[in-house]
């Protein structure tokens, strides 16, 4: 089948400039891409799912700075050669990480598994970070406070 073109819902930006990003699948594998390409990337892919802010991209860090807001955390990491990882951090409020300390972890994660050039994305933070693994029957996140229902399904399709 083919593919509706895709736009951002909302246009986010910081300081003027194109914030945020998109986790994107299509037959060739998982992609973190940044709100910049979405116009000419995102066509391509059969499910995307829009967030903010990208952490690391092609390695690097892509946040400046810490505004130290912790809070609970959830993103997705992906390697160039197609591995996708979840990353999570819980903790009562006020403990977790900011987005910034988040984006360290991402790229020390990367560096530990050997992936180089790994993007990361944010998915999710506060009362609705939670990690979900039917198989194994595990279920990671601070429950009770705010549960809040929001659902990304990563797996592969036959």
């Amino acid at each position: 089948s083919r593919a509706a073109p895709v736009r951002p819902r909302a246009q986010w930006t910081d300081h003027g400039q194109p914030a945020g990003g998109f986790v994107a699948q299509a037959a060739h594998g998982v992609q973190v891409l940044p709100a910049s390409t979405a116009d000419t990337a995102l066509s391509q892919h059969a499910e995307v799912l829009q967030s903010k802010p990208v952490l690391l991209q092609s390695g690097r860090l892509a946040i400046a700075s810490d505004d130290f807001a912790r809070g609970n955390r959830v993103a997705v990491l992906v390697g160039r050669g197609g591995e996708v990882g979840v990353l999570g951090v819980f903790g009562p409020v006020p403990s977790g990480f900011s987005l910034y300390e988040l984006a360290l972890l991402a790229r020390e994660v990367a560096q530990r598994a050997r992936l180089d050039e790994a993007d990361a994305i944010n998915l999710e933070g506060g009362p609705g970070a939670h990690i979900h693994l039917p198989g194994l029957n595990k279920s990671f996140g601070v429950f009770g406070e705010r549960e809040i229902a929001s659902v990304s399904l990563f797996g592969h399709r036959p």
